[in-house]
């Protein structure tokens, strides 16, 4: 998990098309848990629709909203002030994702949750990935 400064984009690379074709099943998700985009393989695997997966919040995905909400909120939280974004990055009492049980019937699986800042420490937006367990 790092911050979007740490990361060398390769220009010319079509990033929206790998992340549409990547086997991993990702999302990203707006700082108030609306859905924004999700690949073919997290569709697939979470057993909706990309419109369907659209029109929620990874709330809505959640056996236990409370927790997942709960570790969003600290994780934003610690992003008030971009002093304590960029010193916080050892501390492990911050948050720096969450894992919890997406509800579903079929099969067991695990969301994980992380924040992307910006270059200056503020919260942009959730990364979201489903995992089978």
């Amino acid at each position: 998990i790092g911050n979007d400064a740490d990361v060398l984009f390769v220009q010319g690379v079509d990033y929206k098309a790998v992340f549409q074709q990547c086997s991993g099943a990702l999302g990203v998700a707006a700082l108030d848990g609306r859905i924004l985009a999700c690949n073919d393989e997290f569709a697939t695997v979470s057993g909706f629709t990309r419109e369907e997966l659209l029109r929620q919040s990874v709330f809505n995905l959640m056996q236990n909203h409370e927790d997942v909400f709960r570790a969003m909120g600290e994780m934003l939280s610690s992003s008030d002030s971009i002093a304590q974004a960029t010193t916080n990055k050892d501390d492990q009492s911050t948050p720096m994702y969450w894992s919890g049980v997406v509800n579903q019937k079929n099969q067991s699986l695990h969301m994980n949750i992380s924040l992307t800042r910006s270059k200056n420490g503020l919260p942009k937006f959730f990364n979201c990935a489903l995992t089978a367990t």
